[in-house]
């Protein structure tokens, strides 16, 4: 599995260490991000030796959050924004994919109605054909919780390569159940991306090809590390900015010397003390990027994830 790192990009002390840890980032070029985004690749050196940046790029359009705040982003805000990225890019990448500009259907807090599905599939097709006669087959279309199996065909038969979309408002079983379906309706040729698929049991019982999650950044800003010991995945607080009496039970401070001490030594593998993980989100973000990236190498290494079928990213 490979696993893409969602999250605006940062230029500051900490990048190369962010560069060198991960070889597979998700960047959405939505409003403000899209700025962030070029600056960082503006950042990168031409010369391939003299870099450490990731070489495996995946772009979202940022339906989702325009979505989730009852926006709309047109095809021709995305077809510009793709296009400024790939021209940038030039040859200091090795694959670029990108997701279609898929119409959710309904609104945030409320089912989709029939009409709401139907309209929300034939926008999707109309941008994917779109955006496809421009990029070609680096456009990945997208099938979401809550459409119709009938629909899942017909997005598998546009590309050999597609996102997966589990609904971020359910609990984490039934994302898993439903997407654990989903995956056994597809041809043995077809490889999906699973969007947003965080949770850990997620990613060890879904045979995802590839996955992206911000929970890396996210969850160093809560004031938490997550580390994956042995073959455990946990997380630990360890700010108290957070509140420390309201996590007792999972924070830092509460847990029995020899685990404290395991934890001390997971951490220092990074080159940071406990006191600056203590007092850095980023660095805490850092460690959680390293974590997740050694949780995924378990994955495929012990064969949770069975689907063998393997992708191809159109190279730039």
């Amino acid at each position: 599995m490979k696993f893409y790192m969602s999250g605006t990009p940062r230029n500051d002390a900490y990048q190369n260490m962010e560069d060198e840890l991960c070889d597979y980032r998700l960047f959405s070029l939505h409003g403000d991000y899209r700025k962030a985004v070029l600056r960082w690749i503006e950042n990168i050196p031409e010369d391939r030796n003299l870099r450490k940046a990731p070489r495996h790029i995946m772009l979202d359009s940022g339906a989702f959050t325009a979505w989730n705040k009852g926006h709309k982003t047109s095809v021709d805000e995305v077809i510009d924004s793709y296009s400024d990225f790939i021209e940038r890019a030039g040859n200091k990448l090795d694959s670029i994919v990108a997701i279609n500009l898929d119409v959710i259907p309904g609104e945030r807090g409320r089912d989709p109605s029939p009409d709401d599905l139907k309209e929300a599939v034939k926008v999707s097709d109309e941008n994917y054909k779109i955006l496809t006669e421009r990029f070609g087959n680096i456009i990945l279309p997208v099938y979401h919780q809550g459409e119709p199996v009938e629909r899942l065909k017909e997005v598998e038969e546009q590309a050999s390569y597609i996102c997966i979309s589990p609904r971020n408002d359910l609990h984490e079983e039934l994302r898993i159940v439903w997407s654990a379906q989903a995956h056994a309706q597809l041809n043995d040729d077809t490889t999906t991306h699973g969007l947003a698929t965080t949770g850990n049991k997620m990613l060890g019982q879904v045979p995802w090809y590839s996955a992206d999650s911000a929970a890396w950044v996210l969850h160093g800003g809560f004031g938490k590390v997550d580390l994956f010991i042995g073959n455990k995945y946990v997380n630990v607080f360890v700010s108290d900015e957070g509140g420390k009496n309201r996590y007792h039970d999972q924070h830092y401070s509460t847990y029995s010397e020899p685990i404290r001490c395991k934890i001390d030594q997971r951490v220092l593998q990074y080159g940071y003390t406990m006191d600056e993980v203590r007092h850095s989100g980023r660095i805490r973000g850092l460690i959680n990027m390293g974590e997740l990236l050694a949780f995924a190498d378990y994955i495929n290494e012990t064969g949770l994830s069975t689907k063998s079928t393997q992708g191809t990213l159109f190279g730039v």
